[in-house]
């Protein structure tokens, strides 16, 4: 009678401990940032732009923030700015930005902003007017 009592306890055991809800050791956050607002270029040059928004929010906090160019992934930043460098003079792009949290929970896009980088700069240095040679040598001219 000993013997099945001990086998009795030990099925209760098992039953109770398989009973028990999983611990998880990680966050259930499954909650994703808002949207990143107010895309804007606040410098536009030949090869560069200066890209700036407004930040994102989440339960968690944001991690960081996806750029995209052209519907691609360029890189990813922790601030709300942006200096996209190696672009070509006189062409059009599309930026758009999104947050993404710790566990890598992303936002939907922020608005799109289309731009065109500017033409290399040219600088036109005036020819001087109203000069008179005071004296002139073999090697060398006063004005």
């Amino acid at each position: 009678m000993k013997k099945m009592m001990s086998f009795f306890v030990l099925t209760i055991v098992i039953f109770t401990i398989a009973s028990i809800p999983l611990i998880s050791f990680g966050s259930s956050d499954r909650q994703a940032p808002t949207s990143p607002s107010n895309l804007q270029a606040i410098e536009i040059g030949d090869t560069l732009v200066r890209l700036r928004w407004s930040a994102s929010q989440d339960n968690v906090g944001v991690k960081g923030y996806e750029i995209h160019m052209n519907n691609v992934k360029i890189g990813e930043v922790s601030s709300i700015g942006a200096r996209i460098n190696r672009l070509q003079e006189k062409t059009t792009y599309t930026f758009k930005i999104l947050a993404f949290d710790a566990l890598g929970n992303k936002s939907p896009f922020s608005n799109s902003l289309t731009l065109t980088t500017a033409s290399t700069p040219t600088t036109v240095v005036p020819a001087p007017s109203n000069l008179t040679a005071i004296e002139v040598g073999d090697t060398f001219l006063r004005m």
